[in-house]
């Protein structure tokens, strides 16, 4: 075996000859340095298909040479290399109706190659998400499945969706409906003059769309606590009490603590409340202005059907239906003199302490 100083250092070579005897090749390898392939077999579906082999040698030095024993197997890359490298690959398409074995030989080393026979159908399968969200759509395929491993694209002949969700398909294109639930996809292929049929199940998720917050009473006064709620809408109609996901006062005397209830402070005006909620991906969210109304108490009279009011010491008019819901709303009345209220179905004079309801 001849040795060379190279480029790399000491190139050890490897020469391969083949004999054929009774019309069976024989190959014969003079190789003076070790060499490992990292796969001793491939196992193959009937498809035309490309595949890689890892070569590798001792300390990474000698030349080697590729060759394939049967027109099937194609080399996709140099027959030659030098020290550790791949050796790429084609299969072609086994149309033989029967299996059929060949061998890569690297510089000796053999990997063995078996490609399997066209399978007989197993049947179909229907690929793509196993969850939608109400009101949007996904795409969805069919394969035939092989008995040796394989799998081919399929043409439908018919799509159908069934489960109450509203959805519908079409080409494979499913527009899930506005309802929540489980639909079910069926498909059905005419392949080699049988007809197959698949299922599958999808999860069409609630969109939820709006969120409301609630608050029980509607009318507020100073230092009072009460409690919030929130309601998330879906696409379908529906509604649901939900526990929002952030829950946060952005203006106005008070204070909101984790589960919804809100305290006022001393200071009349605005309180605005703001809630976000998520579901199945989807962020809603949800604001909530309330007035926070002053102590109402009537100070003086002016005349018989007169009368004024002091809000923190500042006079204000008011007609007589202001009245009305003025003393609804704030029931306990502390007036200081009597005062006539006209046109109202309330006492007439108010001249003690009372509960106005």
């Amino acid at each position: 075996m001849d040795v060379e100083e190279g480029p790399h250092g000491v190139v050890m070579f490897s020469r391969m000859g083949e004999v054929t005897v009774s019309g069976r090749k024989f190959y014969v390898v003079q190789r003076d340095f070790e060499l490992f392939l990292d796969k001793s077999q491939i196992t193959a579906n009937s498809k035309a298909q490309s595949g890689t082999l890892a070569v590798m040698t001792e300390e990474s030095v000698g030349n080697w040479d590729v060759l394939t024993d049967v027109d099937w197997i194609m080399l996709a890359g140099p027959a030659s290399g030098y020290g550790d490298g791949q050796v790429d690959f084609n299969l072609s398409e086994n149309t033989t109706g029967k299996a059929r074995r060949g061998r890569i030989i690297v510089a000796g080393a053999v990997c063995t190659v078996i490609q399997n026979a066209p399978g007989v159908p197993l049947g179909l399968e229907i690929s793509g998400p196993d969850s939608v969200l109400a009101c949007s759509s996904a795409t969805y395929s069919v394969q035939m499945r092989f008995e040796d491993g394989s799998a081919e694209p399929a043409v439908p002949r018919t799509w159908s969706v069934s489960g109450g969700s509203g959805s519908t398909i079409r080409d494979g294109l499913l527009s899930a409906g506005p309802t929540n639930g489980v639909e079910t996809l069926s498909v059905s292929v005419e392949y080699a003059g049988k007809t197959y049929t698949a299922n599958k199940p999808v999860d069409v998720l609630a969109r939820p769309v709006e969120l409301e917050i609630c608050c029980t009473p509607d009318v507020l006064g100073p230092g009072w606590t009460v409690s919030l709620a929130c309601r998330v809408s879906y696409a379908d109609g529906r509604q649901s009490e939900v526990r929002p996901r952030t829950f946060r006062v952005t203006r106005g005397d008070a204070v909101l603590d984790e589960d919804g209830f809100l305290s006022l402070g001393v200071q009349a005006g605005e309180v605005e409340v703001v809630a976000a909620y998520e579901e199945n991906g989807i962020f809603v969210e949800g604001r909530m202005s309330v007035t926070v109304h002053p102590t109402v108490l009537p100070q003086n009279a002016l005349g018989e059907f007169e009368t004024w009011l002091s809000v923190h010491g500042i006079a204000l008019d008011r007609q007589a239906a202001r009245w009305k819901l003025a003393w609804g709303i704030f029931g306990k009345c502390e007036p200081q003199n009597d005062a006539k209220l006209p046109n109202m179905e309330l006492p007439n004079y108010l001249t003690e302490e009372c509960q106005i309801t």
